[in-house]
């Protein structure tokens, strides 16, 4: 996926098939919310702790990447 950064350059991110479904079981033991609304979740686990998780199944991921998915779940 590219974009485009405020500077004119082109990024990107990588592409991982399945990231995010293995992204969403590491959350899913380390996630709570709130019953009465439930789309607000947080997780206790700190970012560099979720790459040491992804690095575990296979994706070397920087704490953006990272970031960048919790943004997008």
């Amino acid at each position: 996926q590219t974009t485009w950064r405020r500077s004119k350059k082109k990024t990107s991110t990588p592409e991982y098939s399945g990231i995010d479904q293995d992204f969403l079981d590491i959350l899913q033991q380390h996630t709570a919310g709130n019953p009465m609304n439930s789309p607000i979740r947080w997780t206790y686990l700190k970012p560099r702790e979720i790459v040491s998780e992804l690095l575990k199944k296979g994706y070397s991921v920087s704490r953006n990447i990272v970031r960048y998915l919790l943004k997008k779940h």
